[in-house]
């Protein structure tokens, strides 16, 4: 979950940031991101729970490609 959270924060929340669409709008967004994360990580749990060990292989290869 933290790495979903930093990566949301610096492509998306830093954004806004950036355009200075006030502090309402930031926080706006921080609270859905936020409500949407939480659903998010409940179903990747599901889903990653059910991976057999070759499947998981490819999953961990995926994110290290991200890495470099």
């Amino acid at each position: 979950m933290a790495l979903t959270d930093t990566g949301m924060e610096y492509y998306f929340l830093k954004a806004l940031k950036l355009a200075r669409v006030g502090f309402v709008v930031e926080q706006s967004a921080r609270l859905g991101m936020k409500g949407a994360l939480r659903v998010q990580a409940s179903i990747v749990r599901n889903i990653i729970g059910g991976m057999d060990g070759p499947q998981l292989l490819a999953v961990c290869r995926h994110i290290r490609n991200l890495m470099e």
